[in-house]
């Protein structure tokens, strides 16, 4: 469990900007990848960076971390006697994690989910470096509005309606801190 834990932490620890070049030069054409199924006599494949999985790939690289680390936490919070209680009486892994698990982690998973998709909606960098040469993420797409339509009114309600969305995940956020706090 240590290594798993280290291995899903560790893209904590590198920032979007690095992870989106080594990507880049590990899974682009002639980078590493390329490189070695050369050596082998294997055909080339279609980089992913350079199509609209490129992004995707990126965040939940680079997401993973802070949702591994939420739900662990989460995850000391279920007892091993309520889990060898339930399959004492009979309870297959379905209805243990059902009846027991998910309710003791929900809060957790709610946070999770709220970070995940706030963190998705400040994406800038890696929507932008990734992906075809017209990235349609929230960030570029609001930004390419901006400067190369010269529409500002559009850009700014487009902002506005990112925001409104974020802050539905951000009340659930709140909501989850504040039911953990009341006694």
């Amino acid at each position: 469990p240590a290594y798993v834990q280290a291995l899903a932490i560790f893209p904590m620890f590198v920032p979007s900007i690095i992870l989106s070049y080594a990507f880049i030069r590990v899974l682009g054409p002639n980078g590493m990848v390329d490189i070695l199924l050369n050596a082998a006599h294997l055909p080339k494949i279609r980089s992913p960076y350079l199509t609209p999985w490129g992004p995707v790939i990126g965040l939940v690289w680079d997401h993973i971390p802070l949702t591994v680390l939420i739900l662990l936490a989460g995850l000391g919070n279920v007892s091993n006697q309520s889990i060898e209680a339930a399959r004492d009486v009979g309870a297959g892994r379905l209805l243990v994690l059902w009846h027991i698990i998910l309710p003791r982690i929900s809060n957790s998973i709610l946070v999770a989910i709220s970070f995940t998709v706030l963190g998705l909606f400040s994406a800038f960098t890696l929507p932008y470096v990734l992906g075809p040469t017209a990235p349609e993420m929230m960030g570029p797409f609001m930004q390419r509005t901006f400067r190369d339509l010269n529409d500002p009114v559009m850009a700014i309600t487009q902002a506005v309606i990112a925001f409104g969305f974020c802050i539905v995940f951000g009340l659930f956020y709140v909501r989850s801190v504040a039911k953990n706090r009341t006694p």
